[in-house]
Order: structure tokens, then C-alpha cells, then sequence
């Protein structure tokens, strides 16, 4: 199988290519490109890492302990209405996840590596920016509501463009404080920042804005807290306080202009507030807040304290689900695990942040643990509100695993 340094040149052709399976779905290029590109490349890579026995014998048998887990639910079904092509869609996140994580298992990475990494992530995310920036029509013809807004998400979903855009405009922030020069120039990775913004908060889709604003502040307080700061800020000669105000305006400010150019709804819609709200309809709850995806988990929860040990099989939980969110598709692909796959998808989560603890512990708390984090972060944190739809859970919470080669 392939030797370490053949498999990170490996691991940065998939990265490259799956990061541009979400622009191949705004252009409708399937089959060309399958709508599902990553999951099938990385479950591919894992397949063959686990058919090689000799690889296998070197390897944990955790992560395959993982895939097992998930096996029950596969074969179960409460709703009795669930197609074999719906049980393979709910299973691949999860399994293209594993697959990954095994093939990446002993990787030995050092900080340019892992930049380029994060730089071939970064490439298709401003290909996305500028693809949305040219489809979004004249401001003129803007007409915005309290809902999301496809037509500025360049006419796709707004949830994943919108993931797309935070995560950018993170990894933006990221190469500025870093001078890495991911766009060329330092100066101009800064400005990325603002236009990562604008056009996210544009879309009216908050999970992807939010993750990717928590995540600067993750990473910013992490990597001053980290033992070799002050060595760092020698070596580089690097202001992270400076560039982390500045972001802070240049992101303000951006949220300011879209503010008046939609006439203060951008903040309504920040703020949780509906058309039904704000007429008095409706009163405004943990559930309008989160547009029906407080409805959603509790209805999962619901579930699987019915079906404790093996949950309702995979795929089921927006059939039986008896509240307002039936027939609605989960964007937490948490609650949405212990639901279909019970107490094994409780175990699966533990072992998932288990792991992730134990390679933070083991990298130290260096400069590196703090982008670690916060790549975990986005990761479960897109899970939470989007499920498993794009390949950003997959790829950051894989990259979180990493082990750092200390050069400082």
C-alpha cells in the first residue's frame, strides 16, 4: 500500500477534487461529476486500505469497530418504507467519514503539508465566491424576506452555499493572520475575508455564517493560548491581535452593508424572526429561532427513547416522527444517529470525540492543536446544521485527526 509520503501527495489530490463537488452540483454537472463525489472517492480509499491485509494488521480496529456499529440499522426498518437507494444515502456520510479517517490513520504531517491542505480547500471555495458574486442579480431586482435566499446563493441550495462561504471565509481568515498568501498576496487574503462575508451574509442562511465566525474565535484564543506563541510571533513576526480586530470589522462591516441593503432583514433574520412572528401569527420559540430544527432533534430524541438499543433503522426517522417535522429531512446528523441506530449511535459519537481527544493530546498544546480544533469544530458543527450534505464534515474532521510534525 502506499508509503506515508505517497499518500499525502494521495490525500491532497482527493482533498483538491472533492472540495469542487459542491460548485459541480450548482452547475448540474452529474454524472459528470456525481452529485456525491467525495463520499464515493474516500469510501474507495478506505475500501482498499481495509482489503489489504497487511495494512489492516497495523491499523486500530476502532474505526472498523465504527463501521460495525452502524451495521445493525442498515438491516432495520420500523417504517417498512424505506428503499435499499435511501438506506445507501443515510449510510455513505458516515461510512465516507470512517473510510477516511482509516486511510489517514498514521499520516505524519508538518505545517506546510497542512496548509496545503487547507490552500486546496480553500481554491474551489473562491471559485464558489466568485461563481455566487456573478449569478447574484442587480441589487435592484433583490427583493429579500425573512427566509433564506437562493437567488444570492447563485440559484442553489442556500444552506450549502452558505457552508461553503463561512468555511471560506474562515480558512481566509486563517492564511491572513498566518501570512500564508493563499491568494498570492497578504493584503488580498484579508479582503477575501470581507467578500467571504458579504456574499454568506447575503444567502440568509445562518448555520454556515455562524460556524465559520465561532471557528476565528476557536482558532484566535487557542493559538494564543498555545506554549509556543511567543516563539512563533518571533519566527513569522506575526500581529494576531491586529489581524483578529481587523477581521472582526471587515466582517461587521460587511454584515453592516447587507444590513441596509435589506433593509435591516438580514438581522430579523438573524435574530430567529419570521413573517408569522412578526404578525403575531406565531410566537417566537426555540423552534421558529432554529427554522424546525429544534422541532426535528426532539422529534428524534423521541425515537430513540422508543427504540433505545437498535434505534428505527437507517433512513426511518422523518417517517415516524410524530410531531410537525414528519417527512422532513434531519439537519443533525447527531440526533438523527442515535434515533436510526440507538445506543450504537450513542457509542459511535463517543468514540468519534474520544479519538479527536486523544490526537489533541497527543500533538500537545501547540501552535498546531489550535487549527486542529477549530477544523473539528466546523466539522461537527456543519453536522449539526446540515447534516452530511457536502464533503466539509467528512474532510475537517478527518484533517483534525492529522499528527503534526513539531519544526518549531
Amino acid at each position: 500500500f502506499l508509503i506515508n509520503g505517497s499518500k499525502i501527495t494521495f490525500l491532497a489530490l482527493m482533498i483538491y477534487l472533492t472540495s469542487f463537488e459542491v460548485l459541480a452540483r450548482m452547475n448540474q454537472a452529474s454524472p459528470l461529476i456525481p452529485w456525491e463525489l467525495s463520499k464515493y472517492i474516500y469510501i474507495f480509499v478506505g475500501t482498499t486500505a481495509l482489503l489489504n491485509f497487511n495494512v489492516l494488521l497495523k491499523k486500530s480496529m476502532i474505526l472498523p469497530f465504527m463501521l460495525f456499529l452502524l451495521l445493525p440499522g442498515a438491516f432495520l426498518d420500523v417504517s417498512m418504507e424505506v428503499s435499499f437507494n435511501q438506506i445507501i444515502f443515510n449510510l455513505f456520510g458516515l461510512i465516507s467519514l470512517i473510510s477516511l479517517l482509516f486511510f489517514m490513520d498514521g499520516i505524519y504531517v508538518d505545517e506546510d503539508i497542512l496548509n496545503s491542505f487547507l490552500k486546496l480547500i480553500w481554491l474551489p471555495l473562491t471559485s464558489i465566491l466568485f461563481y455566487v458574486i456573478i449569478k447574484t442579480p442587480n441589487y435592484s431586482d433583490l427583493i429579500f424576506s425573512l427566509n433564506a435566499n437562493s437567488i444570492t446563493a447563485g440559484g442553489f441550495g442556500s444552506n450549502q452555499v452558505s457552508t461553503m462561504l463561512g468555511t471560506g471565509m474562515f480558512l481566509s481568515f486563517y492564511a491572513w493572520m498566518n501570512k500564508l498568501n493563499f491568494s498570492g498576496y497578504h493584503t488580498l487574503d484579508g479582503i477575501l475575508i470581507g467578500l467571504f462575508a458579504y456574499q454568506g451574509f447575503m444567502t440568509f442562511s445562518r448555520g454556515g455564517m455562524i460556524i465559520g465566525i465561532i471557528s476565528i474565535f476557536i482558532y484566535f484564543f487557542l493559538f494564543r493560548g498555545s506554549k509556543d506563541y511567543l516563539f512563533l510571533l518571533k519566527r513569522k513576526a506575526l500581529k494576531p491581535f491586529y489581524f483578529f480586530i481587523t477581521a472582526l470589522i471587515v466582517i461587521t462591516t460587511s454584515y453592516i452593508l447587507i444590513l441596509r441593503l435589506s433593509d435591516g432583514a438580514v438581522a430579523k433574520r438573524y435574530q430567529g424572526e419570521t413573517e408569522t412572528t412578526l404578525s403575531g401569527e406565531k410566537l417566537k420559540t426555540l423552534n421558529t429561532i432554529t427554522t424546525g430544527r429544534y422541532d426535528i432533534m426532539f422529534g428524534d430524541l423521541e425515537l430513540w427513547y422508543n427504540n433505545f438499543l437498535f434505534g428505527t433503522g437507517v433512513g426511518t426517522s422523518k417517517l415516524l416522527r410524530k410531531n410537525i417535522s414528519y417527512k422532513t429531512a434531519s439537519h443533525n446528523e447527531f440526533s438523527r444517529l442515535v434515533a436510526e441506530h440507538g445506543l450504537f449511535g450513542l457509542i459511535f459519537i463517543i468514540i468519534l470525540f474520544y479519538l479527536f481527544f486523544q490526537n489533541y493530546l497527543s500533538n500537545g498544546r501547540t501552535i498546531f492543536s489550535s487549527i486542529l480544533v477549530a477544523m473539528f469544530f466546523i466539522g461537527v458543527g456543519t453536522m449539526l446544521h446540515s447534516s452530511m450534505r457536502t464533503f466539509i464534515p467528512t474532510i475537517f474532521i478527518s484533517l483534525s485527526f492529522l499528527k503534526i510534525k513539531r519544526v518549531l
